[in-house]
């Protein structure tokens, strides 16, 4: 396999997730951080200032699946936090109370509803149930577009009657993206950045840290992990996950005064799991936690929300509403590792809406790809990840300690990058002052996250973002190759797969296969290889409109590891 870039991420010292990932995929993500002086991230080629403890491999997977759990404790109450602040619900102030049979519904308004629309329904639904007994989500244009409410049979009646209405749902708890333990990954290859002066971390034996700061051409890991002060300075992290977030841990201690990190409590039931608050924690420190997280200097937001299909919807708008509030264009990022797959096509209508919304603030949106590769799921299919199909969302991937992709990770052409998501360490929330291990994309993305928030904070990199295009900007630096990737194992591409730019059977060799890509201007790779035919083999050479690695990524597993089939992209040279 060619050089690609190295998906090497130390442990964090304090939190962990385990989100596992997998596949035979090469990772092409990473960063190096030197403290004091500074450092450089390399992400698919781009080298720029990073932050200390950046990485651009991302991905978790679970121990124990899903990202958080090491238990299924009884719920408790939240563990104290700095600030916690309650979007309001309605402006009315009726107190009527739904009845006992009533069930929790989302109630979505027709696409292009006006503020006028969209108030007097809110007054509507806050005479039928009573304001306290609601929920609004208001868009960027202050106009309410969705509500949650518990209605009776002959409330939900009269709600779906309205004009301004397009539908009501049951508001569907969601389940959790967790990978079985990851026990055999696949290739990656290694890249390191240019080595500068850094000042260590004494004693912060975090391994994906610690790879991120080893310099090129180095045979061992540096003992310590080292990143530049910048650190995500003046930008904000907004971590839209499950709580409560344990901002008393030690892991969230402000390194200064001016360094802030908070609650917007946006959830509405007052019950919560260990796995909720062990999730949202975890993350949270990944992204900006003194010992376990990338940009330790990054001001912090915990969007605590319910685990539900409004709840998703709802951290994320409050994010958004937040940021314009406060005049946080182009100087925050939000990142969320609950994923879900779409009940109906308004509700992917209403989550286009809320990322429209977020993209245009110039915020970069940062969402994990999923770890459900083993059940056949090769690319991510839930939001928020999808909507990486139509804006600059940046997908993560996991990857794992030997620098190969975790066997759970989904990969695939949406899949921006990856970083080290296997046996990650980060905030434990049943100890203030210890760590936890974890696995699992949810806790990859929170690292490209606190990269990005490095990237922006730095003012030579940060010149070069031009207001109007900063996310799309920084999602393509990251996804862009560094270098290409070559004879990668695998087995045979499927011929009827999308991807497949068609082949010749009984070539001559490889250079058959490398010529005929580069005299192709939509060819991106080829392959050369023996199809086996039962009695005999015959070599066959194939071409493809997709990176190597992609290609790969989405072929049947080389369980035997053969190698029957060696992919390359465009650039390799041919051996």
């Amino acid at each position: 396999m060619a050089p690609g870039i190295s998906v090497r991420v130390p442990l964090a010292a304090r939190n962990e997730t385990s989100v596992a990932a997998s596949g035979a995929m090469a990772v092409s993500t990473l960063a190096v951080v030197g403290a004091g002086i500074g450092g450089f991230y390399t992400v698919n080629g781009v080298t720029a200032p990073i932050a200390a403890g950046a990485s651009v491999v991302a991905g978790s997977a679970p121990s124990n699946p899903n990202d958080p759990p090491k238990s299924n404790d009884p719920e408790s109450e939240p563990p104290a936090s700095t600030t916690s602040s309650e979007l309001p619900t309605s402006s009315t102030s009726s107190s009527a109370v739904p009845s006992a049979t009533s069930a929790d519904y989302i109630i979505f308004a027709k696409e292009n509803t006006d503020k006028a629309d969209g108030d007097g329904f809110s007054n509507t639904l806050a005479g039928l149930v009573g304001a306290d007994n609601m929920v609004t989500i208001v868009n960027d244009a202050d106009i309410p577009f969705i509500w949650r409410a518990d209605l009776t049979a002959d409330q939900l009646e009269k709600v779906k009657a309205d004009r301004v209405i397009a539908r009501a749902d049951i508001n569907r708890p969601l389940t959790r993206d967790d990978p079985e333990p990851d026990k055999t990954q696949s290739s990656a290859t290694r890249r390191k950045r240019a080595e500068i002066a850094q000042s260590p971390i004494r004693n912060n034996g975090i391994f994906d840290l610690r790879t991120l700061s080893t310099p090129p051409k180095q045979k061992d890991v540096l003992p310590d992990y080292r990143y530049d002060d910048f650190a995500g300075h003046g930008i904000t992290v907004y971590v839209v996950d499950t709580g409560p977030f344990d901002l008393q841990h030690e892991e969230f201690t402000a390194p200064s005064t001016d360094i802030t990190r908070r609650e917007l409590n946006v959830a509405r039931n007052k019950r919560f799991s260990l796995k909720d608050t062990q999730h949202g924690t975890c993350v949270a420190s990944k992204a900006v936690g003194v010992t376990t997280g990338v940009a330790k200097r990054a001001n912090l937001v915990g969007v605590r929300i319910d685990f539900t299909e409004f709840g998703l919807l709802r951290g994320l708008q409050a994010a958004a509403n937040e940021i314009k509030q406060k005049g946080l264009k182009g100087k925050a990022v939000v990142t969320t590792s609950i994923l879900m797959r779409a009940p109906n096509t308004i509700y992917t209508t209403s989550m286009r809406s809320v990322i429209r919304g977020l993209i245009s603030l110039d915020v970069p949106v940062v969402a994990a790809a999923g770890n459900k590769f083993r059940d056949g799921l090769a690319e991510p299919d839930k939001l928020p990840a999808v909507m990486a199909k139509e804006f600059p969302v940046i997908v993560v991937g996991s990857a794992g300690t030997d620098f190969k992709i975790a066997p759970t990770s989904k990969r695939g052409n949406l899949v921006t990058t990856y970083a080290i998501g296997a046996n990650i360490k980060c905030a434990d929330p049943l100890d203030q002052t210890g760590l936890a291990t974890d696995s699992g994309t949810s806790f990859a993305a929170p690292q490209v996250a606190g990269m990005v928030a490095y990237w922006m904070s730095h003012p030579e990199f940060a010149a070069g973002l031009p207001p109007g295009s900063v996310a799309k900007t920084l999602r393509n630096m990251i996804a862009t190759p560094e270098t290409p990737t070559c004879n990668l194992c695998g087995a045979e591409f499927s011929s009827d797969k999308a991807g497949n730019l068609g082949g010749q059977v009984g070539c001559a060799d490889a250079e058959v296969a490398g010529s005929a890509c580069a005299a192709n201007d939509g060819c991106k790779s080829w392959a050369f290889g023996n199809e086996d035919r039962g009695t005999y083999n015959i070599p066959v050479c194939l071409l493809f409109d997709q990176l190597a690695t992609q290609i790969v990524s989405q072929a049947p597993p080389d369980a035997e590891g053969k190698c029957p089939f060696r992919y390359n992209d465009k650039a390799c040279p041919v051996s």
